[in-house]
């Protein structure tokens, strides 16, 4: 077996581990071109497990701070507590009183929501925010077909 079969096989048993024990996993993807950042971090299971949309982020944060933030928002989705909408704001995901917003996106042929980060200001809409963050709302279907 080639050692890239083998990383495959041992990436989809974890996959399989954490569908199986958690319900979910979270994919990073640090080099995706066609996702805003060149960053696709997103959830994987939220659909299936507890009929919500799978999330995700494109801002280049640390996989830990992304982690952190995707735990707190499922724990929240598997109790019942938490059903996301887009374009509404939600506060009580990240610290310091920032609200945060989802919207519709395409993640690999799949619909997602999208979460946007604020700015430093705490601005959420693409008009209002620091131009560094406004990429959260490009290329919002990184499809082989997009």
């Amino acid at each position: 077996m080639r050692r890239s079969d083998h990383e495959g096989n041992r990436l989809q048993e974890w996959q399989n581990k954490c569908l199986n024990e958690h319900g979910w996993y979270m994919h990073y993807v640090p080099d995706d071109t066609s996702s805003p950042y060149s960053v696709n971090i997103h959830t994987h299971g939220l659909l299936k497990n507890f009929n919500h949309p799978d999330i995700q982020i494109c801002m280049p944060l640390s996989k830990k701070v992304i982690q952190s933030i995707f735990i707190g928002v499922v724990i929240k989705i598997k109790e019942g507590d938490l059903t996301i909408e887009k374009d509404k704001y939600y506060d009580g995901v990240l610290g310091g009183g920032y609200k945060v917003k989802y919207i519709d996106a395409i993640e690999s042929r799949r619909p997602v929501l999208r979460m946007i980060l604020p700015d430093k200001a705490g601005h959420l809409e693409y008009l209002d925010m620091d131009p560094e963050y406004q990429g959260q709302y490009t290329k919002l279907d990184n499809s082989d077909e997009a």
